[in-house]
């Protein structure tokens, strides 16, 4: 498998002061280190400070105004300011990558670092996405760096820099898609020959820092999947399934709204304070399964080494920052170096699983964006599916089930995309609507209910699927009269319904299904995920009757995940089991020697 596999890298003793404090020794001893354990790629930083430390004279006349080291700029072999001494350091670096085997990924415009800025001094009181001489700037470093660099065969991609998203928090959509355009063509010009990653995190499907738009600009998307940093991610223990399942998801809803490929490409449980070294192992596991039976591009832990022993900005003031290495700053493995070599080595070589997606949800305007999205993305796993995405301004993509999750907003889905979802419909397909005050076209026709009333008040809703009992809150409903439509549950209430629809089906919840979902505590331990394995009939080819499995069925093969505590789990299955590793099987049941499997079936 093209699978990249490896960590984030600062110098074990120095950190961000690796390049101030450049010393080759110490990076031979750290990549010799990493190399043992597993890791074939590192992320890289020329922090901009370090490597354009030019400043402003501030004299009367405009004459030599930026200077580097005394020097006026006019003067200096680089018009960027491009320091020589780090230039040479990092020419080092690159050097000791290739004698340890380790591909390279290079963070261009690394400003922002573990919550502190660190531009260039001459940047001070300007804004780096907006201001003129800033970007006329960056993309002269840009120049001058990646032609300098751009022959080494250790780099495998560009990147936009570090979270150049924290860089400003205060700019627009347009504002950003300019810094956007400009930052990836100026990285183009200089080397056309390599992939240019995004670097960013927390991004959505129309927001300011858009997915859209980095997927036109961009050849791959990267999450930084922390539990502390992302909603929803940090209500149960890191081992349970939604926790574990979260880089997986946000990496699929990445993907696959701005159709391009993702890397996950910083992913760490935050330290001993969130749990125990051995608990970080098992996270290592069950993540590393996920992301590499869902498609990710990589996985890349945060960091390579703690910084507990540092003490300058950001770790003397920042304490999260210090124990996040696979290493100690001795260079001692932890357990989370242990199974990263592991899991690792259990997966290569292996297949590919090119995971099959039968479920497209459709992501609408004025929600829970990522709430929804993780919601969905579980929920599908536990009844058997697997979810994609699109967001509502889209051509709706081909599938054979169709979920408009928790609808909220009030302008209602698009016209458009309303008469293509009929079309799907009358053609075979299923859509599942679930509401949370929404308003969708063609309501009755399309739902066949009647709506008589519609309240706002918080009430708790039991239900009934299949003899699985559920209940669900809701702030507000609406009061239903079925005219076409068949009412499932077994409850007094309509809560689920069934329409026919020429060749297919539509299903209408009276109830918020993935935001309830998203704010429980422990939500895979409920019955929830009933409402999507009812509606959603045909499951993928190999299933677990356990509803804390998960299984990524690709073609012919699969990965399966456990997150239960128990060892043995039943498949619901046809298919003939050719291949089993990592486990025994003994009819339809299969005991699991670790959390992960990997199987072989006649497709």
């Amino acid at each position: 498998m093209n699978f990249l596999t490896g960590v984030n890298y600062w110098a074990s003793e120095f950190g961000v002061k690796t390049f101030a404090c450049f010393e080759s020794e110490v990076i031979d001893k750290d990549f010799a280190t990493l190399k043992e354990y597993g890791v074939d790629t590192i992320r890289v930083f020329p922090l901009l400070s370090d490597f354009m430390p030019v400043i402003r004279s501030h004299a009367k006349t405009n004459s030599f105004a930026l200077r580097i080291n005394g020097v006026p700029l006019e003067y200096h072999p680089y018009k960027s300011g491009l320091n020589e001494s780090a230039v040479e350091d990092f020419k080092t670096l690159l050097s000791l990558a290739k004698k340890h085997g380790l591909k390279v990924i290079v963070a261009l415009i690394t400003g922002w670092m573990s919550g502190k800025s660190f531009l260039p001094p001459f940047f001070e009181s300007k804004n780096p996405i907006t201001d003129k001489e800033c970007i006329v700037y960056e993309c002269k470093f840009i120049k001058d760096f990646v032609s300098i660099f751009k022959s080494d065969s250790q780099i495998i991609a560009w990147e936009l820099g570090n979270e150049c998203n924290a860089l400003s928090f205060e700019t627009d959509r347009a504002e950003n898609d300019l810094w956007l355009t400009t930052i990836s063509q100026a990285i183009r010009v200089a080397d056309s020959s390599r992939p240019v990653y995004a670097g960013m995190h927390g991004l959505t499907s129309n927001g300011n820092w858009s997915l859209e738009s980095t997927g036109e600009l961009l050849d791959m998307q990267t999450t930084h999947p922390y539990p502390l940093f992302t909603p929803y991610c940090s209500k149960e223990d890191v081992n349970s399934m939604r926790a574990c399942l979260h880089a997986s998801a946000e990496s699929e809803y990445y993907s696959s709204v701005s159709n391009t490929p993702c890397l996950v490409e910083e992913i760490g449980t935050l330290g001993p304070m969130v749990c125990s070294g051995k608990s970080a192992g098992e996270y290592v596991e069950k993540a590393y399964a996920t992301s590499i039976a869902s498609n990710t591009a990589g996985f890349l832990w945060w960091c390579a080494f703690d910084q507990d022993k540092l003490d300058f900005p950001p770790y003397d003031t920042f304490a999260v920052e210090q124990n996040l290495g696979m290493f100690k700053s001795d260079r001692t493995p932890k357990e989370t170096a242990v199974k990263l070599g592991e899991v690792k080595n259990f997966f290569n070589g292996l297949d590919k699983i090119y995971t099959k997606k039968d479920i497209t949800v459709i992501l609408t305007a004025e929600q829970d964006e990522w709430g929804v999205a993780y919601a969905s993305y579980v929920l599908a796993l536990q009844s058997g599916h697997y979810a994609t995405f699109q967001y509502e301004n889209q051509p709706l993509k081909d599938s054979d089930y169709y979920l408009l999750p928790s609808i909220k907003s009030l302008t209602g889905i698009p016209k458009l995309l309303q008469k293509q979802l009929k079309q799907k419909v009358e053609n075979g397909a299923t859509l599942l609507i679930t509401y949370d005050g929404g308003y969708t076209p063609d309501f009755e026709d399309f739902c066949g209910l009647e709506v008589s009333g519609r309240q706002e008040k918080v009430d708790t809703l039991s239900f009934e699927i299949d003899g699985y009992k559920a209940e669900i809150e809701r702030t507000v409903s609406l009061s239903l009269t079925p005219t076409t439509a068949e009412t499932i549950d077994l409850s007094s209430d309509v809560i689920l319904t069934k329409n026919k629809v020429k060749n297919g089906y539509v299903y209408f919840m009276n109830a918020p299904l993935e935001n309830y979902y998203t704010n429980l505590s422990n939500p895979q331990d409920s019955n929830l995920y009933i409402v999507y394995k009812k509606v959603f009939e045909n499951p993928l080819p190999l299933v677990s009757s356990n509803k804390k499995v998960a299984v990524f069925n690709g073609n012919g093969n699969a990965v399966i995940v456990n997150f239960s505590d128990e060892n043995t789990i039943e498949l619901l299955t046809d298919k003939k089991i050719t291949k089993l590793l990592n486990a025994t099987v003994n009819g339809n049941k299969i005991t699991m020697n670790k959390s992960y499997a990997y199987v072989e079936y006649e497709d």
